[in-house]
């Protein structure tokens, strides 16, 4: 994009888990939180190139990983109930959602 002049945007998948520290999940939590500050130091490098970085943090992702974390009902209730929608996003072909 640089090279080319031409603009664009990143999107970085970070976690929740950057901000929130979740039992059992300190490498996970940690990369995460790497990840956001990757995406801020990002922003300030790439912004005057007029390339956009953000990032998404959703909560728990079923993803096979997420299915290994919060398949457990009493495990998952506890992080279930603290989501307004009340449920985890899904996948579909490799890309993440949340079913309204």
């Amino acid at each position: 994009m640089i090279k080319l002049k031409s603009g664009g945007s990143i999107v970085n998948v970070s976690s929740q888990a950057a901000q929130a520290a979740l039992k059992d999940h300190a490498v996970y939590c940690m990369s995460k939180a790497a990840l956001d500050m990757l995406t801020k130091t990002m922003a300030l490098e790439l912004g005057p190139h007029n390339i956009r970085v953000n990032s998404v943090g959703p909560t728990v992702v079923m993803t096979e990983m997420g299915k290994l974390g919060w398949s457990d009902p009493q495990k998952a209730q506890s992080m279930i109930n603290k989501i307004p929608l009340g449920r985890f996003a899904g996948m579909f072909l490799g890309y993440f959602f949340i079913e309204i």
